[in-house]
């Protein structure tokens, strides 16, 4: 989606529905918009990857610091932080029950 031709109240109204913050300049609300697509947990994490390596470096630091991540290394540093964080959205937690020990997976957000 071409972000730029849209008003600054049109974007509003998407990151509205995204649930995430309606403050700061056009420039601002382009790019919390464009960070949510890049970081769409349905994205399978070898596409992701490539999407990582087409972004500049400055651009992988802002999704760094979003995620509360350090900032520092070189590019493929950036790359591969940025995944494991996305591999670390569900982490495997025990449930025991009367029926024992089961594995079950639960998402961190």
């Amino acid at each position: 989606m071409d972000y730029k031709a849209l008003k600054v109240q049109e974007l509003k109204e998407l990151l509205k529905n995204k649930k995430l913050s309606v403050s700061g300049n056009k420039g601002d609300l382009i790019q919390r918009l464009l960070d949510s697509d890049i970081i769409k947990s349905d994205i399978p994490i070898d596409l992701k990857q490539d999407n990582y390596k087409n972004l500049k470096a400055q651009e992988l630091k802002v999704l760094l610091k979003n995620k509360k991540l350090s900032v520092s290394g070189n590019k493929g540093d950036l790359i591969q932080r940025l995944l494991d964080s996305d591999m670390n959205k569900c982490v495997p937690t025990l449930i025991v029950d009367q029926g024992g020990v089961n594995p079950f997976y639960i998402n961190q957000y």
